[in-house]
């Protein structure tokens, strides 16, 4: 599925059921996606509530994880590295977890310090869970998309050999589209 995440690239890891070392990047064709996903607020570890729209004119990695996620544990690495290097560019990435938000506050709090993440962690339910898992619990899950909002691609799972080249690619994809 390819989307419109207003003018920003969104790279999004959500926790699900299931986790998976393989990985699957996926072309995808251009839909827009619905408004409510764009407009669904998600609490984040700083108390604040954001939504996809706030990241507009930004190319935005969006990260489905879980702490509990052993292919998400390696691929973390590799986002905050990709944060750090491209943030200058107009990157952005994004974790979102679909923990409880109440229950599992400490618990993801901790690992984000434990792991350094340097980039925004919110936990995502409801429709905007529905809308990126779309099916498939397997996790993490990373979205790519362009500024102008197109999704470049969809990645399920994580292959520490192959995936990290593969998001690039991605990423300089999205970057290259004015």
């Amino acid at each position: 599925m390819r989307g419109r995440i207003g003018s920003g690239l969104l790279l999004l890891m959500l926790a699900g059921t299931a986790i998976s070392l393989r990985a699957q990047s996926t072309p995808q064709r251009v839909i827009m996606p619905p408004a409510a996903m764009m407009e669904a607020a998600w609490p984040t570890l700083d108390g604040s509530r954001r939504q996809l729209r706030d990241f507009h004119g930004k190319v935005l990695v969006v990260d489905l994880w879980a702490t509990w996620g052993g292919p998400c544990r390696i691929e973390i690495p590799h986002l905050t590295a990709l944060a750090s290097e491209l943030k200058s560019k107009g990157v952005r990435v994004v974790g979102l977890t679909t923990e409880d938000p109440v229950a599992d506050l400490d618990r993801v709090r901790r690992f984000a310090g434990e792991f350094k993440i340097n980039y925004p962690i919110g936990f995502a339910s409801g429709e905007l869970s529905s809308y990126l898992f779309q099916g498939a619990g397997t996790i993490p899950q990373t979205y790519v998309f362009a500024r102008d909002g197109r999704l470049i691609r969809r990645f399920i799972g994580f292959n520490p050999q192959t995936t990290p080249a593969q998001l690039r690619i991605a990423v300089d994809e999205a970057l290259s589209i004015k």
